[in-house]
């Protein structure tokens, strides 16, 4: 399995690069980067465009590939990290770079899950869906033709008979921070 880092996005909801502010003394995307690290993935990708963000990428000891393109969406940073796949890997985790109470074992969980014969995973927690996701590769062509600012969503649409939905109960697991209340609202969780 490949974890791939959708890293580029342009935070307009926050108004500023969200993946810098500090969260509890951390960039916030150094949480991601530190759960992936613990899971024996065969490739690690961020795709990214702001260097600081890099900076980290390499800490972790993730290929960092820059999307020059970052205006065309999320699906650019996506079919970039497909595209810089070099291992032979049967699946690819996408993870947004925002949830920084993600936790291993819920990772693993659908991993093993994936493991298990699914084809695409897809977290849920109280009916909503989730990231990180994971995508078999034979998706791989399908994933490379995504358009605009919305991943992976039109083809788990197309393919629900493949989608295996992971229920999860502790919504903090896989809160998301994307406005200043979010923000605020993670730091009380913690």
């Amino acid at each position: 399995m490949v974890a791939i880092v959708l890293a580029s996005g342009m935070s307009k909801r926050m108004g500023e690069n969200k993946l810098l502010l500090k969260f509890n003394g951390m960039p916030l995307i150094e949480y991601t980067l530190k759960v992936i690290e613990s899971i024996p993935f065969k490739e690690k990708i961020l795709v990214y465009k702001d260097e600081e963000v890099k900076i980290l990428g390499d800490r972790y000891g993730f290929k960092c590939i820059k999307n020059d393109e970052f205006y065309k969406g999320q699906s650019s940073s996506l079919k970039l990290g497909v595209k810089s796949i070099k291992s032979s890997a049967d699946g690819i985790m996408f993870f947004s770079s925002d949830e920084p109470f993600l936790k291993e074992e819920d990772l693993l969980i659908m991993i093993e899950k994936f493991n298990e014969g699914s084809k695409i995973i897809v977290p849920k927690v109280n009916g909503e869906k989730k990231m990180p996701t994971i995508f078999h590769i034979k998706y791989k062509n399908e994933l490379l033709k995504v358009l605009g600012d919305v991943g992976g969503r039109n083809i788990i649409k197309e393919n629900l008979k493949d989608v295996t939905f992971v229920e999860f109960n502790n919504s903090k697991n896989f809160f998301d921070i994307d406005t200043k209340e979010d923000f605020k609202e993670g730091l009380k969780l913690l």
